[in-house]
This record gives structure tokens, C-alpha cells and sequence, in this order.
């Protein structure tokens, strides 16, 4: 298994630059504009029709709104790409050394049982030793790795999944335990922010199209 290394959290970085940050950027701000210049067509039409408080309004309401909506659908894209690279590029590469110390435990020692003891978890451990491992990354990788981590949550249900395996093999707790926890990153990453952020884009629209009609 590879190690993380110093170039690998470059390129890392880079790549989350490039391939997640600048793309959804460039996107979200077309789309701000492209409703920015709808706005301004409507204040080129009726400025002059119109009182100040009504083109404050348009503006202020039809131009904060956009600029919240895909702000906030941008930020969502952006974090669900770069999780996902974050994820393949050096999470994958703690996982499974972690995975393996992890089954030998289990099966060499009274892991679950000493988790029970301790009130804690398979997940909270994965936690701590993550967070140990990324101090040395850039600042923002290790911002975005928290906070997925954060939204995975300590319980789970891992050591009931673990009993119920008959042939208890190393390699097959191991496999287990990097399918549940990958899993259940890559799920968190997708909840940072709501997915339900995508119903403000109509609503964003059907605002600015009454604001259109009823001034």
C-alpha cells in the first residue's frame, strides 16, 4: 500500500483547485450573472417608471437572492467533487492499514468488547486516528476531511456486522469495515449542505419572474 507523501497532498490540492473549485466557480458566477443581466434589462425598461423603493426592492431582493441560491448550490458541488477526490487520493490510502490493525484486533484481541466498555465505536476510533494523520495536510483539505467527518457520526452498527460473519478471516473484517466506512464518507459528504439547496433555483426564478410582473 502506498504512503501519503508529500507530493501526493499537492497534487491532491491541486487537483481539488482545478477540477472542483474552479469549474463550479466559473458556473455559479455565469449563473449569477445571467440573472443579474435579466434584472438589469428589467431596470433598463422601467427605471424611469418606477420609484427608487421599487428598483431598491428589484435589486436588492432579485439580486441578493441569486447571488445566496447559487452560492449556496456551488458550495455543495464543490465540497460532494472534492471530498470525492480527497477521498480516492489519501483517504483510501489510511483506510486500509487501518481496516487491517482494526480486524487483527477483532480477532486476536476483545476489541468489540472493550468498545462496548468504553461507549465508543469502530467509527469514533477511525476519527481520532484520521485526524491524527491529515494535521500535516493544507489547511482546507483538512477543513473539508472534519467536516465529513463530523457528519458520519460516531454510532454505527459495525460490530453487530462483524459478529454475524461466519468465516472469521482477516482480510474479509478488513474488506467489511473499508466498504462500511468508505460508504458512509462518501454519504456524509453529500449531507455538508442540504441537497435540498436545489429547490431555491425554481423558487430564485419564480421571484424574479414576479418580480417582473407585479412591478
Amino acid at each position: 500500500m502506498a504512503k501519503l507523501t508529500k507530493e501526493i497532498a499537492i497534487d491532491t490540492s491541486k487537483e481539488v483547485l482545478r477540477r472542483a473549485l474552479l469549474p463550479n466557480s466559473l458556473l455559479a458566477v455565469l449563473l449569477i450573472f445571467l440573472h443579474w443581466v435579466i434584472i438589469s434589462l428589467w431596470l433598463a425598461f422601467n427605471y424611469e417608471n418606477q420609484s427608487w423603493i421599487t428598483n431598491l426592492i428589484i435589486i436588492a431582493v432579485g439580486g441578493s437572492s441569486t447571488v445566496f441560491t447559487y452560492f449556496m448550490w456551488g458550495l455543495r458541488r464543490f465540497l460532494i467533487k472534492a471530498y470525492l477526490i480527497i477521498h480516492y487520493n489519501i483517504i483510501n490510502l489510511w483506510l486500509h492499514p487501518f481496516c487491517k490493525g482494526i480486524a487483527d484486533k477483532v480477532l486476536n484481541g476483545n476489541l468489540l468488547e472493550e468498545l462496548k466498555v468504553e461507549e465508543s465505536s469502530i467509527l469514533h476510533q477511525w476519527y481520532t486516528y484520521v485526524i491524527d494523520k491529515s494535521k500535516d495536510l493544507p489547511k482546507f483539505i483538512q477543513w473539508i476531511i472534519r467536516a465529513v467527518l463530523r457528519k458520519v457520526g460516531y454510532s454505527d452498527d459495525l460490530a453487530h456486522k462483524i459478529k454475524l460473519i461466519v468465516n472469521k478471516d482477516t482480510d474479509e473484517i478488513s474488506h467489511l469495515i473499508s466498504d462500511e466506512i468508505s460508504y458512509r464518507l462518501i454519504a456524509a459528504s453529500n449531507r455538508l449542505v442540504p441537497a435540498q439547496i436545489i429547490y431555491l433555483i425554481p423558487i430564485n426564478i419564480i421571484l424574479i419572474i414576479i418580480l417582473w410582473v407585479v412591478f
